[in-house]
């Protein structure tokens, strides 16, 4: 299977329950997991670099009153890494290309290929997200064994039998698994 992640959040998640090797292009601001920076990227934005808070502020109001996105595909590198399946979201049009143009690019692709969306608003959603992509890139088992050590270590670290609270750390060895558990707030 060919995947290209439209959001970083997803690139981790395919990288998670084993799929790395699958990943043929991520987001221009995919940096995580090591190595995926070095993949093809398939989006653009038109923010500028070197904007300041209050300049990015700026441009993103004018920007949304014209209802035209600040991230954009780009669709020759897309079409020359012929995806079987895109992972995108839908919660944000400001964070990320917009749902609509992702699913009308993958209209436009030779294979048509899929689009899944990952809208997670809760730990609960997370995991059914893990389970989408999973699911979608035929790779059930592993989404399941990776769900299964998640809960795991999220389970140890809210019981507090992961030592004491500072330097708590998960049992699970995955890097992004303990940045996620800190990110939700239930390591600190």
């Amino acid at each position: 299977m060919r995947i290209v992640s439209l959001l970083p959040s997803a690139t981790e998640i395919i990288c998670d329950i084993g799929l790395r090797d699958q990943i043929v292009g991520v987001t221009h601001e995919c940096d995580y997991p090591r190595g995926v920076e070095q993949l093809p990227a398939v989006t653009g934005t038109l923010i500028p670099h070197d904007a300041t808070s209050g300049e990015i502020n700026t441009l993103v109001r004018e920007r949304l009153k014209t209802e035209k996105a600040w991230y954009s595909l780009k669709m020759e590198t897309l079409e020359s890494l012929k995806p079987d399946l895109s992972v995108t979201q839908a919660l944000c049009d400001v964070c990320a290309v917009a749902e609509s143009e992702v699913r009308s690019a993958a209209c436009s692709l030779p294979g048509n290929p899929a689009v899944i969306n990952l809208e997670p608003t809760c730990f609960a959603d997370v995991m059914q997200c893990i389970r989408q992509v999973s699911t979608a890139a035929g790779a059930v088992d592993q989404g399941e064994r990776f769900i299964s050590e998640f809960k795991h270590a999220s389970m140890q670290l809210l019981s507090g039998q992961s030592g004491s609270r500072r330097g708590r750390r998960s049992s699970c060895s995955n890097g992004s698994t303990r940045r996620f558990v800190r990110a939700i707030g239930v390591l600190s």
